[in-house]
């Protein structure tokens, strides 16, 4: 699979039906989590066990890491792909304000689940401060070379 692909689905009721190559990559006990910008995240077993691992890295006694590892983890749920498809809990469409067409984001570690309208129409702001962000995580991104 490519690095970074772009689908585009719809929701059915809180039903999704994926592509192929998706539940290929997400296997059959993907786990499924709030994202960022209004997005969801879903996981392959593996990606997220590291996730977890490194969660549980932190120090515990940070009252910043413990927010930070509840706010993460409380909304994570795993998943079975049944027939190509994924149930998405109502409360989690509700956060990513997802109403029936959907962007899939597919990466290597899983992928990022936006509404397709909220996504075009806010896809410029998303990307607008990612130099400041790969300042901050110490490791400026280079994509041209």
């Amino acid at each position: 699979m490519q690095h970074f692909v772009t689908h585009n689905t719809t929701i059915n009721e809180t039903v999704v039906v994926l592509p192929e190559a998706v539940i290929d990559l997400i296997g059959e006990q993907p786990v499924l989590n709030m994202g960022f910008e209004k997005s969801l995240c879903l996981y392959n077993a593996a990606t997220w066990k590291k996730i977890t691992s490194n969660l549980m890295q932190l120090d515990h006694f940070d009252p910043i890491n413990r927010k930070f590892i509840r706010m993460f983890s409380n909304t994570a749920i795993a998943l079975s792909v049944n027939q190509k498809s994924i149930a998405i809990p109502t409360k989690l469409t509700e956060f990513a304000g997802i109403k029936k067409h959907l962007i899939l984001l597919v990466h290597e570690n899983g992928l990022q689940i936006f509404d397709r309208d909220f996504y075009e129409n806010n896809h410029d702001h998303i990307y607008d401060n990612i130099g400041t962000v790969s300042r901050f995580l110490g490791q400026p991104i280079n994509i041209v070379n």
